[in-house]
């Protein structure tokens, strides 16, 4: 909602069968807005298209059926935690006509098909997305993009752009081949924007199915320029709550969170924390005195916890 009381709601649209063909399986996000106070609302908008996140069974050896996920780019098939492309969206508090909208697209500016990523049409057995250059480092990459309405929502710098062109706030060196996903976005009260979201460009993030958390900034969302912060101090590991069959999880946090006034404050689901238990002998049996024990899955990796973490950061900006 805006200073102005305008109502925004956006969405995701899987329907839009009549201007899709072909290998090409973007989807869309729209946005329908009310002056009443969610009484009546205008007609829809769209705000961008957009490319889900692969299919995972397709890319991680069979894992999850009917879900997509983040695969990490390597033989391994750790990272099979149910992933989806969203958007998230704000209204500048110094500017009631400005409405932000941040969103997921495996297809963008730093996935070009010339870097051998092609949407290939969608699943069979799935539904799912399917795409040339998953697993294959510099191909694919999820990137956040951003569109802009300077006009309260009747249009939006992704209505008539292509993902392919559209403005990522992705823009550290190490964004342009990693993958970033689960956004969230803020506007502190002088009118900065903030979005934070998984990443991948720290360390060897990408090839295990590590993960970390950053924070991107502007002081100007119609701009192309982000200053990019870390907001994790190390690498979260793959998580290994609900499990499948190889240990590791088919579930994680689905949402992050920010808020956002003087500075921002990114929340989200950490994994670095192991997971711990009442020792047991080989019987099953507690011993005594009792005592801490933590544990692997089954291949081998420490079993984690899954906890919420939060930062307090200062927006970066250019």
């Amino acid at each position: 909602m805006g200073p102005d009381g305008v109502l925004y709601v956006i969405f995701n649209n899987f329907n839009n069968a009549e201007t899709v063909s072909g290998p090409d399986n973007r989807n869309q996000i729209l946005m329908a807005r009310s002056l009443d106070g969610g009484q009546t609302f205008t007609g829809l908008v769209k705000v961008s298209d957009y490319y889900d996140l692969p299919d995972c069974a397709a890319y991680q050896q069979g894992h999850d059926i009917g879900r997509a996920c983040v695969p990490e780019k390597n033989a391994t098939a750790n990272s099979i935690f149910r992933a989806t492309n969203y958007g998230s969206g704000a209204v500048n508090p110094t500017n009631p006509m400005q409405v932000v909208v941040t969103f997921g697209s495996y297809i963008n500016q730093h996935s070009k098909e010339s870097n051998g990523c092609t949407p290939t049409g969608t699943s069979p057995a799935t539904g799912q997305d399917l795409y040339t250059g998953v697993k294959t480092v510099g191909a694919c990459n999820n990137d956040i993009l951003i569109s802009v309405s300077n006009d309260g929502g009747l249009s939006f710098t992704g209505t008539t752009t292509d993902p392919r062109q559209l403005t990522s706030v992705n823009t550290d060196a190490g964004q342009a081949t990693t993958d970033q996903w689960w956004q969230w976005i803020a506007f502190t009260k002088n009118g900065k924007l903030a979005t934070s979201y998984y990443d991948r460009q720290y360390g060897t993030d990408e090839l295990t199915g590590f993960s970390d958390v950053s924070l991107s900034g502007t002081g100007n969302a119609n701009g192309t320029s982000f200053g990019v912060s870390r907001a994790s101090s190390g690498s979260m590991p793959v998580p290994t709550q609900f499990p499948e069959s190889n240990g590791f999880s088919a579930f994680w946090g689905d949402y992050t969170g920010l808020t956002a006034a003087d500075n921002a404050y990114p929340f989200w689901s950490d994994t670095r924390d192991p997971d711990l238990f009442v020792c047991a002998d080989s019987a099953g049996n507690v011993t005594l005195p009792p005592s801490v024990c933590g544990g692997t899955n089954t291949s081998g990796a420490t079993l984690n916890d899954q906890n919420a973490y939060t930062a307090a950061l200062a927006v970066p900006s250019k």
